[in-house]
């Protein structure tokens, strides 16, 4: 476990650094000239290029990619023209759905990461010609810039598999700390090179007299906010989705719980059998129990020990196949009632609160 995680932080950290030695060589290059119609289209492609690479040499966990791809499009819309960025995303986007598509590379996410570069470069490209107007982006907003396109990122992926919420969370809860770190990372240290060669680079710690402060900076405090008021969404959010992730799993788990045991207490009573010693796991700290057509306990955890007629109450209150919350033994849990055959009334709980 270890030797992947430091694997996977070697293999960003070098992807990341690529990225930064690319934007300041390229920037240093053409820092002195107007970009011709040649150059922005050339931009656009060779970061297209870089974001396909990023693509193949990314970390693969089969059904998803970790990766610093929307980088590309980023850098190049940012650092150099807006045209260079949608170019870039939309190279970069549409190689990731062929290869998802008809190569299964990361098949899962094919279609959030080709719409999470190609906005990416679009995006990038506002940023640039509407907010900056032409200006290279802050050290600070570099960064944050950086996470939000990376937060959307796993956003998308969540909007395009509602149907699929836990293996959607599983995605995110691997992919997100990386990827928004790692690309956040990378356009603040874009940003520190080009500033540091501009002898733009000042120590943090003194102020600046207000008419020295460039223009991107006057933005600065609106887009901080903006940007924390994003990252709390997308806590939010995840968070939401991690409980829409553990009801859906519970849900699946407890239904098919109820089906075995069910079953396996009527084939035990149809043949003569005792069913009051019949035991069934219920997830790790989960429970049920068992009444017969007259409503009489005949089987549940630790048959009964802890039945009582509230419990009894609660069973009969629910309607077969219902879900619902309620406090069982002292626990907040999930619970699902089900009438199988000879109306055997069955409920299972397992707490996730």
């Amino acid at each position: 476990m270890i030797g992947a995680t430091l694997e996977m932080v070697v293999k960003m950290s070098l992807i990341t650094l690529a990225y930064v030695a690319v934007t300041f060589l390229l920037w240093k290059s053409i820092r002195d000239r107007d970009l011709s119609i040649g150059d922005k289209l050339g931009l656009g492609v060779l970061y297209g290029i870089i974001s396909i690479f990023s693509t193949h040499f990314g970390i693969d966990y089969g059904d998803m990619v970790l990766n610093v791809r929307d980088l590309g499009p980023m850098a190049a819309g940012l650092f150099f023209d807006p045209v260079s960025g949608i170019i870039a995303g939309l190279i970069g986007g549409i190689e990731r759905y062929i290869v998802g598509t008809y190569f299964d590379i990361g098949a899962y996410t094919t279609i959030a990461c080709s719409i999470s570069t190609c906005f990416a470069g679009f995006f990038a490209a506002f940023l640039s010609k509407f907010i900056f107007k032409g200006n290279k982006p802050s050290i600070a907003y570099a960064f944050f810039m950086g996470t939000v396109i990376e937060a959307f990122h796993m956003y998308v992926v969540f909007l395009t598999h509602r149907d699929d919420m836990l293996m959607a969370f599983t995605v995110v809860r691997v992919c997100s700390v990386p990827m928004i770190f790692f690309s956040g990372l990378g356009l603040m240290l874009c940003s520190v090179t080009i500033k540091k060669s501009l002898g733009e680079l000042h120590n943090p710690l003194t102020s600046i007299p207000p008419e020295e402060v460039p223009v991107s900076n006057r933005f600065q405090t609106w887009l901080f906010g903006v940007t924390v008021f994003v990252m709390m969404i997308n806590f939010s959010f995840n968070y939401s989705m991690q409980t829409a992730a553990a009801l859906q799993e519970a849900k699946v788990y407890l239904a098919s719980a109820s089906q075995d045991i069910g079953n396996s207490v009527a084939w035990i009573r149809e043949r003569g059998g005792h069913t009051n010693k019949y035991t069934h796991y219920v997830g790790l700290d989960g429970t049920f129990a068992v009444l017969d057509e007259n409503e009489e306990l005949i089987a549940g955890t630790q048959f009964d020990k802890y039945f009582n007629d509230d419990l009894k109450d609660l069973i009969l209150a629910h309607k077969s196949g219902e879900f619902f919350e309620a406090n069982i033994y002292g626990n907040d849990s999930f619970c699902l009632s089900r009438t199988i055959k000879r109306r055997v009334y069955c409920i299972y709980t397992d707490a996730y609160v």
